[in-house]
């Protein structure tokens, strides 16, 4: 519901913005599966780095900082996180 406000107040068409609104969501889903169920190194460098090679220890480092995070994401009750509160 926000990206569709959003959108319309930037100026996207009607006709646009549920397209755009699916894209960007299968876009979201399709980089969650990778992280969670796939090689998380391999993500990294086609979602982060696109065509600009990195280093190992780059990787390596993005890996380990999205590893934290969604451990410390996970302890978070739910409705902590729904109200914008996980400290």
């Amino acid at each position: 519901d926000d990206m569709d406000g959003t959108m319309r107040e930037v100026g996207f068409g009607d006709l646009v913005v549920g397209k755009r609104v699916g894209g960007i969501m299968g876009m979201l889903g399709g980089r969650l599966g990778a992280y969670r169920d796939g090689d998380r190194r391999e993500a990294v460098v086609r979602n982060v780095y696109r065509d600009a090679p990195p280093s190992d220890q780059a990787v390596n480092e993005l890996v380990l900082l999205s590893q934290i995070l969604e451990t410390r994401i996970a302890a978070v009750p739910i409705a902590d996180l729904l109200k914008g509160s996980w400290e």
